[in-house]
């Protein structure tokens, strides 16, 4: 009958009966199993680490492959797979959302004429087309500008106090507490931007956009639609009559008002291009070595 009571050592299988020469071999065999679960945890745990740390590393979704600074076409390339592929923001990188944009405690005061408060997003940005780029560099210095347009809305809930004299000729206090949204098509905008060229303490070359507003144009070449609700005058709901006056005359309204708003714009779209250049460097946009730019800090 064939004696099946073996148990297994390091080299062989060893019949029970020879346990008594073999007690060595248990030994090494309990060894063997120890050391054999203790590397197989140290591996589970750095696999873990690793995996770990991949789910948290910097990783931008858009390329980031350098251009030639001459190379107009590339920059422009660049900043569009920028804003399409960041938009959303990355608050892991504390680069802010870009769109919807936040654009709350907006004020509008013209004494004697008209008194405004607005809290709303706007939407729009990341579908903007980047149409050119000029670029010029001097010792410390980057500077940029982007041609680019886009079609946008702003939405949200306003309080307005105005003077109906002064608008339609009647008296009274124009006064609303409503919801109201403007779709401005073909928007044209410049952006200016003055970079510093900075080599830090680990000699990474990075671009650092001064603080303060970031300087901008833009033009409405239109349509631009103003939609609202729950405008009164005594009592009346004129809602339809001034939503008439305002998009009959936008460009007014646009030029009179609209300032207030695109200057919170231009403030946001400033911080996401310095949240972006912390985490993109000099060599990572530029081909060109920037070395003799550059200014240590």
């Amino acid at each position: 009958m064939m004696n099946v009571s073996y148990f297994f050592s390091l080299e062989s299988l060893t019949p029970l009966s020879a346990y008594h020469t073999s007690v060595g071999y248990f030994h090494i065999y309990f060894i063997y199993l120890v050391l054999f679960k203790f590397t197989m945890l140290r591996l589970y745990l750095a696999f873990a680490l690793c995996f770990s740390c991949g789910l948290g590393a910097v990783d931008f979704d858009f390329n980031t492959t350098p251009c030639s600074i001459k190379d107009n076409e590339c920059i422009v390339g660049l900043w569009q797979n920028a804003v399409r592929s960041l938009s959303d923001g990355r608050p892991d990188l504390d680069i802010p959302a870009l769109d919807p944009l936040k654009l709350d405690n907006i004020f509008v005061d013209v004494p004697g004429l008209v008194s405004l408060r607005f809290d709303g997003i706007l939407k729009g940005f990341k579908g903007c087309i980047f149409d050119k780029a000029r670029t010029t560099l001097k010792r410390g210095h980057f500077k940029e500008a982007l041609d680019l347009h886009c079609d946008i809305s702003i939405a949200g809930r306003y309080l307005l106090q105005a003077n109906s004299s002064a608008l339609f000729g009647r008296d009274g206090i124009i006064q609303a507490d409503g919801e109201g949204k403007v779709k401005l098509d073909n928007l044209y905008f410049k952006f200016l931007m003055d970079f510093l060229i900075i080599q830090d303490e680990e000699g990474v070359l990075k671009f650092v956009l001064k603080d303060g507003p970031m300087g901008y144009k833009y033009k409405i070449k239109g349509p631009v639609v103003f939609e609202g609700n729950n405008i009164t005058l005594g009592g009346q709901d004129i809602s339809p009559l001034v939503i008439s006056f305002v998009n009959q005359n936008w460009r007014l309204v646009l030029d009179s008002f609209g300032g207030p708003f695109f200057a919170r714009a231009m403030q946001e779209v400033g911080d996401f291009e310095r949240a972006f250049f912390r985490h993109v460097s000099a060599t990572s946009y530029f081909k060109e070595n920037l070395d003799d730019y550059a200014v240590k800090y």
